[in-house]
């Protein structure tokens, strides 16, 4: 993009939001005077005004706004100077903007038309989104040189005031001012803003109206008073005025006494809050800042002897009476306003409007948001939360402190949150989750069938501790009870009985149980139900040795199971078969003991929204799965006996399984 010319900034800070507003006149190309150009420059597309803003205190500027004969000319062709004397040109005020107690945002104007310069503002009632000029052929025009500017609101006026004429003989005209009750439409003189001449030539000077920390309301003005010293505009000086009774002007100091560099000169930009006033001027060549909050007890001191009054409290009852702002943001309000911040009514009526709005739109969405009840449950409660969070902030008594921005960061949230109840179920994030349910183990029918048994392993998948007790029913039959309790990546709880049946080389065993599994990444149990049979044919191949191959199946049912807030894993029944083999090897009192065993299962699963039961996706699944389990033990004559064991497991692709483990038992 080409370089451009910019010239006669005019800052906005808008305390309601705490973005600034810069204000450029910028030319394509040419290095002649705005105003003498003017026609090239407007209907060559050579000028335009713009506005960037910044919202990280200047760091970083990002355009607002533009005007010029192909960009928003609406705006501007609305003002004219009389009849076919439209606007072709403007410039900002070349000083600052203010923010109305109303939050409307003003920027002053200087305009150039046809024939001749005016004086006009441009506004934005929408927190600087559009701006806006008046519709009017009634402009101020004191002088046709230069109407740099500046404007204040005091009661129901907005006062603009600019520079001298220039020095005619050895004494320029007093600086002018007018105010506009209709937001510029017509404008009228103010003779109480109206004051000091200067023996040099004119400049903008710099207007602001304060709240001082007495609460009294003066307007201060920084301009040269003149040296005698024409462009080089010397005497910088510090007046105030209660801007309503002529008679009160005050100088209160020379803030750079003597004559400056008459290349640049008598500029100047007055800053204030809460007590502390400073100025920005030039000074030869340079920028100073000067600290002037030495003159405020001099300056508060003259308001008390002018009787004025104070404007404080009345506008603290102001801020108590708006309808929409908590307790909490009316205490910071009015401590803001009590420490003489300027800002605090503007930013109460803002965020006043704010509360306002959100409390209706918010409503609004909570009443669409009844139509969408099938919405994912954590998406509700997001919304339902949210809603809930401004419903209590919006209390009258609550003492929450929201500002603007964070009045407009709820909105935001909750508008977000309430589109995402439209948001479908994504089932595939779940499925390795659902597998995580995936489990087939049947270790605990190879227990010791002892009277009493106790084993405990730990492995890479999960920890286990089991205890059973068994009775001889007959000669061939066996029964007992067992408990498990497993825990690591879950905790899990097993309780059940088993029972084996043994006659000459066959042997039937088998097992029920509940298994209630709660993993780490659920929010709630698994419960199942598993029955397990098996038969095994022993083959002794020698009096130490034997083998024993056997098949078995398993069936396991389990509840409907929440994985999270949005979604289950419906009631499913898994079944198995497995075949494998016990290697028996006997020396003496030793035994070992070696079973492979490989299983297939059929472990598909259907996921299902937890809220609307017809929303399902379904998951095919078949494993095959490879086990190895090997012990050995020791019997010893008092009828204990104590051992290890060995049991690996692969799950398909899913996961594989290490325990290494100790047994215990105990016939009496």
């Amino acid at each position: 993009m080409p370089l451009r010319r910019a010239m006669d900034p005019t800052i906005l800070y808008n305390s309601i939001d705490g973005s600034i507003y810069a204000m450029h006149g910028t030319w394509a190309t040419g290095n002649g005077f705005w105003y003498q150009d003017r026609f090239n420059y407007f209907q060559n597309n050579i000028w335009a005004t713009t506005i960037y803003k910044s919202i990280d205190g200047g760091k970083t500027w990002e355009k607002n706004a533009e005007f010029s004969k192909l960009s928003n000319p609406d705006v501007f062709s609305k003002v004219s100077k009389g009849p076919n004397n439209p606007v072709v040109s403007f410039l900002g005020g070349v000083g600052s903007g203010i923010v109305m107690r109303n939050g409307t945002l003003v920027f002053p104007i200087q305009t150039a038309h046809n024939y001749g310069i005016a004086a006009t503002i441009m506004y934005s009632k929408d927190n600087g989104k559009t701006w806006e000029m008046p519709e009017t052929t009634d402009l101020p025009a004191p002088n046709q040189i230069s109407l740099e500017n500046m404007v204040f609101e005091m009661g129901n006026k907005l006062i603009m005031v600019g520079r001298e004429e220039r020095v005619r003989g050895t004494q320029a005209d007093k600086r002018w001012a007018y105010y506009t009750e209709d937001m510029g439409k017509s404008w009228h003189a103010y003779e109480p803003a109206s004051f000091g001449s200067s023996t040099a030539q004119p400049s903008q000077g710099s207007s602001i109206y304060v709240t001082l920390p007495n609460g009294r309301r003066v307007l201060l003005v920084s301009k040269p008073n003149g040296n005698n010293d024409n462009w080089a505009r010397g005497n910088l000086a510090l007046y105030m005025l209660d801007a309503k009774d002529p008679q009160h002007v005050y100088e209160v100091a020379i803030i750079r006494p003597g004559s400056g560099n008459a290349a640049g000169a008598g500029y100047s930009s007055l800053a204030y809050k809460e007590g502390n006033l400073f100025v920005a001027y030039e000074d030869d060549g340079n920028i100073t800042v000067k600290n002037l909050t030495q003159y405020m007890t001099d300056i508060q001191a003259k308001a008390l002897e002018w009787n004025l009054p104070d404007e404080i409290e009345p506008d603290v009852e102001k801020i108590n009476a708006l309808m929409h702002l908590n307790q909490g943001q009316k205490d910071e309000l009015i401590a803001k306003l009590r420490r003489a911040n300027d800002n605090a009514i503007a930013q109460s009526n803002a965020l006043d409007q704010a509360m306002s709005e959100l409390k209706l739109k918010s409503f609004a969405l909570s009443q669409q948001a009844v139509s969408f009840e099938k919405a994912l449950p954590s998406n509700l409660k997001n919304f339902q939360d949210a809603l809930a969070s401004i419903n209590t902030i919006s209390e009258s008594k609550n003492t929450t402190n929201v500002n603007y921005l964070g009045v407009h960061d709820l909105y935001d949230s909750l508008y977000t949150m309430f589109l995402a109840l439209n948001n479908p179920l994504d089932f595939t994030k779940y499925i390795e989750q659902a597998k995580h349910l995936n489990e087939y183990n049947h270790d605990i029918l190879y227990r010791s069938f002892d009277d009493v048994f106790a084993h405990y392993s730990g492995g890479s998948k999960y920890n286990k501790l089991s205890l059973g007790g068994n009775k001889t029913v007959s000669e061939k039959v066996q029964a007992g009870l067992f408990f498990e309790y497993g825990n690591k990546h879950q905790k899990s709880y097993h309780v059940g009985m088993r029972a084996k049946y043994q006659l000459d080389n066959h042997q039937i065993a088998g097992f029920i149980r509940y298994r209630g599994v709660k993993h780490q990444d659920f929010i709630e149990r698994n419960n199942n139900v598993d029955l397990y049979l098996n038969y095994a044919y022993q083959l002794r191949l020698s009096e130490d040795l034997s083998v024993s191959p056997s098949f078995g199946a398993y069936i396991s049912r389990s509840n409907r199971t929440l994985l999270d807030q949005d979604v289950a894993v419906n009631k499913r029944t898994v079944y198995a078969g497995d075949v494998g083999v016990n290697l028996m090897y006997k020396i003496n009192d030793i035994n070992v003991n070696i079973r492979p065993n490989i299983a297939f299962i059929n472990d598909s699963l259907k996921l299902s929204q937890s809220n609307d039961k017809s929303n399902v996706y379904k998951i095919s699944s078949h494993n095959t799965i490879y086990g190895l389990a090997t012990s050995i033990n020791k019997a010893f004559s008092n009828g204990l006996k104590v051992g290890s064991t060995l049991e690996l497991q692969k799950y398909g692709s899913q996961y594989s399984n290490v325990n290494l483990g100790v047994d215990i038992s105990y016939t009496w």
